[in-house]
């Protein structure tokens, strides 16, 4: 059986939620800065903000380790890769 592996790219921030689109054809969504930094985030595995970190317990935190530049925490057991070398 295939090994399933998810990219999960955290950060914390104001957005805004709610209907968006033409009159007659209103989607659900999320905009503003925080979702576009967290979708800009290079993930392989979970993969957090330092906004995002900083939110953590020490006993949380302990589970992260730190990648810079720029800053990010992964979980310990996932691998770095360039966002260009696995989009390209």
């Amino acid at each position: 059986m295939a090994e399933i592996r998810a990219e999960v790219p955290l950060h914390f921030g104001t957005v805004i939620a709610g209907p968006f689109g033409a009159v007659g054809d209103k989607r659900p969504d999320v905009i503003g800065k925080a979702v576009n930094v967290a979708a800009m985030l290079d993930a392989t595995g979970v993969t957090l903000s330092v906004e995002a970190f900083r939110k953590l317990g020490p006993d949380v935190r302990a589970r992260f380790k730190k990648h810079t530049p720029p800053i990010t925490y992964i979980r310990l057991q996932d691998p770095r890769r360039s966002r260009s070398a696995t989009h390209a």
